[in-house]
């Protein structure tokens, strides 16, 4: 499997001197797109744990299934059962035996996904939370390849014990979606005119009275700003005064900090 391509998008992030798109606009937009592909990866595995009702599988495969159906057995099935009910799963409430490798690990990533739809849900609701931190602090999905890995060792694992018909039909399909959709859908472009962020750097320097940053020679811009980067300085200090234009760039970039 490959990464034919990818989406970009500058829906809620292409500024170039809109007042109307915010650092708030942009957040909610990289929550809805987590949360668009979330749902999407959500039913498929679900319709996968349908389909993939087989036993034969590599050995690698059945050692994961192992590790997974031990932690759901050691942490009361009855309740697990009671609480995937009102999730309103479409099947598979109890835990799942082993000898159903493909089942028990997309159990698994079904449970996951479902948390990290729920704190992506919290997340926009709530726009103090930071996505990143709150994902990070449960069994959420934030990196990519934890969602890849298992779905590639399933695809391997047909392909070894001759099932090529089944490796090549809906799993293939969500491998190929994982790879270009990621978990954020696309990447989206964050766009400004360079103006916006050179009158916020100039405040700065005013500030430091280093004076203005506006005013420099493109070689004083270009060694104060290489300087700056090679620094552990916080860019901007504690208690520099920003217009609200020059406020918004800066909480801007650090909303892509936070939440992307």
């Amino acid at each position: 499997t490959h990464k034919l391509f990818e989406f970009d998008s500058w829906m809620g992030g292409d500024r170039d001197g809109n007042p109307n798109v915010l650092s708030s606009t942009t957040r909610d937009v990289v929550v809805l797109a987590r949360l668009e592909a979330v749902n999407a990866y959500f039913k498929a595995v679900e319709q996968l744990m349908f389909d993939l009702s087989i036993w034969r599988c590599t050995p690698q495969l059945k050692a994961l299934a192992r590790s997974l159906a031990a932690r759901a057995q050691n942490a009361e099935p009855g309740r697990i059962a009671d609480e995937r009910k009102k999730r309103n799963y479409a099947d598979f409430w109890t835990p799942i035996a082993a000898n159903e490798p493909f089942r028990v690990v997309l159990s698994h990533m079904r449970d996951r996904l479902w948390q990290t739809r729920e704190v992506l849900h919290q997340c926009l609701i709530n726009p103090q939370l930071s996505v990143r931190q709150a994902l990070e602090e449960t069994d959420s999905y934030l990196d990519v390849n934890e969602l890849f890995e298992p779905l590639h060792l399933m695809y391997q694992s047909l392909l070894a014990t001759g099932d090529e018909s089944t490796a090549n039909h809906k799993l293939l399909d969500v491998l190929r979606q994982v790879q270009t959709f990621g978990l954020s859908l696309m990447k989206l472009d964050i766009r400004q005119e360079s103006t916006r962020h050179a009158e916020v750097i100039d405040a700065t320097t005013r500030h430091l009275e280093l004076g203005s940053y506006l005013s420099w020679s493109e070689e004083q811009k270009t060694s104060w700003l290489l300087a700056e980067l090679g620094g552990k300085r916080p860019l901007f200090p504690p208690g520099i005064d920003l217009s609200p234009d020059e406020a918004e760039v800066v909480s801007t970039f650090r909303s892509v900090l936070r939440h992307a």
